[in-house]
């Protein structure tokens, strides 16, 4: 069965004092979790939110200093799974480091 995507939400989150990288992507998951509302996620099933797969993408200028079992635990549903991508404001693009991941079943 392939995945299609159904809610997409944005977060942004910032370590101006600590500088540090997991702390700003782990509030911009919280900050994007926090400000949605998935109230007809019910009418796909009653098991829809401990099988729903959450790719979480965090673009930040640092992705090698990003703890993503850390930033993963503020989700609260689903098995999750984390793509690290080089992004800033400079950046034109997002790369994205995702490959094999085990956790939400890609190839």
């Amino acid at each position: 069965m392939t995945h299609q995507p159904l809610i997409l939400e944005i977060g942004t989150g910032i370590d101006l004092h600590g500088h540090n990288a997991t702390e700003a992507a782990r509030r911009a998951v919280w900050n994007a979790v926090h400000q949605s509302s998935l109230m007809g996620l019910g009418l796909f099933g009653p098991d829809t939110s401990k099988n729903m797969i959450v790719e979480v993408t965090v673009a930040i200028s640092r992705p090698d200093e990003v703890d993503e079992e850390t930033v993963l635990a503020v989700l609260p549903h689903g098995t999750q799974c984390c793509q690290r991508g080089i992004g800033n404001r400079r950046a034109r693009r997002l790369w994205r480091l995702h490959t094999n991941c085990k956790r939400c079943r890609h190839s």
